[in-house]
């Protein structure tokens, strides 16, 4: 990756990293982290079947009451502050905007333990 920052520096090309936070976390944390994402299964009384591990897996998001969760945002965002010599990193959010908001709002309301922090905070 250096050598990548420092070959586009060279033509005067800056590299921005981005990172999706937002309802595009299943593509990218998901499949490798899905201990980090709001467990459907929890709220489905703890069943485990396919079904449930397909919505989970197909619709959730980051988890923000878990430490792992902060824990690995942490670590990678110090990875890349010495990585980039740039101060700007890009946080994606959504790629599509229909429905956004009421579907990021019925998953953090899914969970009782979120739902009940997000009123409380």
């Amino acid at each position: 990756i250096k050598g990548l920052i420092r070959y586009a520096a060279d033509r005067g090309v800056r590299i921005i990293p981005e990172f999706g936070l937002g309802l595009n976390t299943v593509s990218s944390w998901g499949l490798g982290y899905l201990d980090i994402m709001i467990d459907l299964t929890d709220v489905a009384g703890g069943a485990t079947t396919l079904a449930v591990q397909e919505a989970t897996m197909e619709s959730s998001l980051l988890n923000p009451l878990r430490n792992s969760t902060l824990e690995l945002i942490t670590d990678l965002f110090n990875e890349v502050f010495e990585l980039f010599p740039d101060k700007y990193v890009h946080i994606g959010s959504v790629g599509r905007m229909a429905n956004r908001d009421n579907k990021i709002h019925s998953l953090l309301t899914i969970d009782p333990l979120i739902d009940k922090f997000a009123v409380e905070h």
